[in-house]
């Protein structure tokens, strides 16, 4: 029993980053959905929160990317991104949308970057992603009242 275990450790450290190092990196080619979550720390409450993500991308050209991304907890944060691969598996992204404070939509600004460790192309057809992104979410009237999350979403696209 302990040499199986033994085996079944060794194989998987060996094999676990063959599989990895082989996946070609897949991704949309007109339309992709993301959903997930963000938790992170609202500067302007001191608190912390863990809204819930859904995003909407349509592909521009081969790098760039537009879509729409709601945030919602207590509050609603609706942002346009733009989408910008500079390496394969690596977006910066930056947008413009409104931001609940309290009870008021303001004018406010998206400033961040994703990570898709994980993709898979199925069939040629769809592609799946698994992201984990880093962004700032702030209003222009007050910039250091914004929001830092840390988000992981799950994208799959056509």
């Amino acid at each position: 029993m302990k040499k199986i275990f033994i085996v079944t450790v060794v194989l998987a450290l060996a094999l676990v980053p063959l599989a990895i190092g082989a996946q070609t990196p897949a991704e949309f080619q007109y339309l992709s959905f993301d959903i997930g979550y963000a938790p992170g720390w609202d500067f302007g409450n001191s608190s912390q929160i863990t809204p819930s993500l859904f995003g909407i991308n349509v592909r521009i050209s081969d790098k760039l990317s537009a879509g729409i991304q709601t945030l919602q907890d207590a509050t609603t944060d609706n942002f346009l991104l733009l989408k910008y691969s500079f390496l394969s598996q690596v977006r910066a992204t930056v947008g413009f949308g409104v931001q609940d404070t309290g009870g008021a939509n303001d004018a406010a600004s998206s400033l961040g970057f994703e990570v898709i460790p994980f993709s898979r192309s199925v069939g040629g057809l769809a592609a799946t992603e698994f992201k984990v992104a880093v962004k700032y979410d702030s209003p222009f009237a007050n910039m250091v009242n914004g929001k830092i999350l840390f988000a992981l979403a799950f994208g799959i696209g056509f």
